[in-house]
């Protein structure tokens, strides 16, 4: 059995299998009359027939959709000679899955998703990159929302004012194939916060609604520490430098106001330096952010206070950039926030004596308890009609 070929054109599931009939015996010498054969596909036989030695067979057929083995073979009344086998995949192919899948959401609640073209198939079948199309899913605790496109952009209006996280997968559709869905990074939704606010991590409601982003896709990033421990850590990575971005939910600010973004953090040990970096912008493209703090080694716990002033009024993002060499240890956030001298921050602070019980606040007026103060952070302490800010 020789020249054993099929031909499945453009996804379709029909298509022919072809091959030439032996013309010599299992010894070498000439073979006449007729020789039965046999087509096999994925162990169930598909078709059959006889044929003068030597001659050219061409069937059609029509095949399920998958990876499929070829099995063809003739036989006669000494017996069954040798096969011929040939793999393909028959109809449209699984396409690779989407890559670099990114989720913003803006202050109208619009989820903007991008994510780069898929331009390839898993097994070597059919496809056609020009007529893939992409299924979208958004994410938010029970509620999903879908929708397709054909490009690789897609805005969904959430139309959700409660500030909640979020995140989307998607997938890439060649036929009735469908691919994994790659997820994005988290994002939240709801109104901008306003300044002042700290956030020190301490529940996951705060913790989960903060981006996430691994830049050099080492599956070595951020990650929350529960509410045992109430920080943020980045991962290291033993063979790779990290590059990974910490970002916060939007918060408005307001044209010509200065304000301070401040962020507490500190390597794991002394011996392992950490390099961290912060930006503001808006948007989720990083690269279009403004620098606020270039790269800085640490080797113990640092409080950075970086003054900043919005050349427009709008919903910005604050972002922390960790750069640390391979094989450090870990970084960790402790808590972060923004803070102004605009109308809404306290202007006077006054120490003169007065009565009535000490309470202490968060900066977006959260009471704590006296001892919970004693922790890093910025306070408000106030006692009956005096309030003072307090650095700790």
């Amino acid at each position: 059995m020789t020249d054993l070929q099929a031909n499945f054109a453009q996804g379709s599931c029909t298509g022919t299998v072809a091959f030439t009939l032996p013309s010599t015996t299992a010894y070498g010498k000439p073979l006449s009359g007729d020789v039965t054969y046999c087509v096999m596909a994925g162990g169930a036989k598909v078709a059959q027939g006889t044929a003068a030695a030597g001659s050219n067979i061409s069937e059609q057929l029509t095949l399920p959709s998958g990876n499929t083995r070829l099995r063809v073979y003739a036989s006669n009344e000494a017996g069954e000679g040798p096969d011929a086998t040939l793999t393909l995949w028959i109809g449209y192919d699984v396409p690779a899955a989407p890559e670099y899948v990114l989720l913003d959401i803006d202050a109208q609640g619009n989820a903007i998703i991008t994510w780069d073209a898929v331009t390839e198939s898993l097994n070597g079948g059919y496809f056609d990159a020009s007529n893939v199309v992409y299924s979208i899913a958004c994410y938010m605790d029970d509620v999903v929302i879908t929708t397709a496109s054909r490009s690789t952009e897609a805005v969904i209006n959430l139309n959700i004012t409660e500030r909640k996280p979020c995140h989307v997968g998607v997938q890439a559709l060649n036929g009735g194939q469908r691919s994994a869905e790659t997820l994005s990074n988290n994002a939240a939704t709801g109104l901008p916060l306003q300044v002042p606010f700290q956030e020190d991590f301490d529940t996951e409601q705060g913790a989960s609604l903060y981006t996430v982003l691994d830049s050099n896709h080492d599956g070595y990033t951020w990650q929350w520490t529960g509410e045992t421990f109430g920080t943020y850590v980045y991962k290291y990575n033993k063979e790779q430098a990290a590059d990974d971005w910490f970002i916060t939910p939007l918060i408005q600010l307001q044209e010509g106001v200065q304000y301070r973004f401040y962020f507490d953090a500190r390597p794991m040990g002394s011996e392992y330096p950490e390099t961290v970096s912060a930006f503001y912008g808006q948007g989720m493209h990083t690269d279009q952010y403004t620098q606020l703090l270039e790269a800085t080694e640490i080797n113990g716990e640092q409080l950075f206070t970086l003054p900043f002033t919005p050349a427009a009024t709008g919903a910005y993002r604050m972002a922390i950039h960790v750069t640390s060499p391979a094989n450090r240890l870990n970084l960790v956030l402790d808590y972060i926030g923004v803070e102004s001298d605009g109308v809404e921050a306290i202007t006077d602070v006054n120490s003169e004596p007065t009565s009535g019980p000490v309470e202490f606040y968060t900066l977006d007026g959260r009471r704590v308890s006296a001892g919970s103060a004693t922790e890093h952070g910025i306070y408000i302490m106030r006692q009956g009609n005096k309030a003072i800010k307090v650095v700790k």
